[in-house]
């Protein structure tokens, strides 16, 4: 992506293919985002592209959403069970130097959500402001948020993609028949 001042950003790419990516809208849709906005989020998230395409900015928080619960699992997993995932995908183990360095980069980012999840959860449990049977209540939608680092379903789903090629026999087959 080039600025209008001419320099060029590099701009992650989405690393699946998905019925609908705006990949080659992005440069158009960035145009259209306010610069000083304070939070972004894509409501059709897919695979990714336009948040991708994002230059990080401090400050901004930017939000991945996408109605299908397998999609999001696969992002889940690829931020904060990164290491997890690669191994599941037999890119693990690693042999050489740029290998190495790209997991070293990688391990250095710190996972946060899932840890969240575990804060809430005691916090809740710890609390004198619900009932018991609020506790259970809150205590399980809580364990449903965690099932978004599914490693294995999050792999299976990428294979999956892998086979069908043809954009809408993926997005068919996503909607009709969850993994797990």
């Amino acid at each position: 992506m080039v600025t209008r001042k001419g320099t060029v950003l590099l701009m992650a790419k989405p690393f699946f293919p998905w019925m609908g990516n705006k990949e080659k809208l992005v440069p158009y849709i960035h145009q259209l985002i306010p610069p000083h906005v304070k939070q972004f989020t894509e409501v059709f998230g897919g695979s990714g592209a336009v948040i991708l395409g994002l230059q990080p900015k401090k400050g901004r928080l930017d939000i991945y959403n996408d109605l299908n619960d397998d999609l999001f699992n696969v992002f889940c997993c690829v931020k904060e069970k990164s290491f997890s995932l690669a191994k599941e995908l037999k890119f693990l183990p690693v042999h050489g130097r740029t290998p190495f360095a790209f997991y070293r980069d990688m391990a250095a980012h710190e996972p946060d959500f899932y840890r969240h999840i575990e804060e809430e959860k005691r916090v809740v449990a710890e609390s004198t402001c619900f009932t018991e049977e609020e506790i259970r209540e809150l205590l399980t939608i809580l364990d449903g948020n965690a099932k978004f680092f599914d490693v294995r379903r999050a792999a299976a789903f990428l294979f999956h993609l892998r086979q069908f090629q043809d954009g809408w026999t993926v997005f068919f087959w996503s909607i009709r028949t969850p993994l797990c």
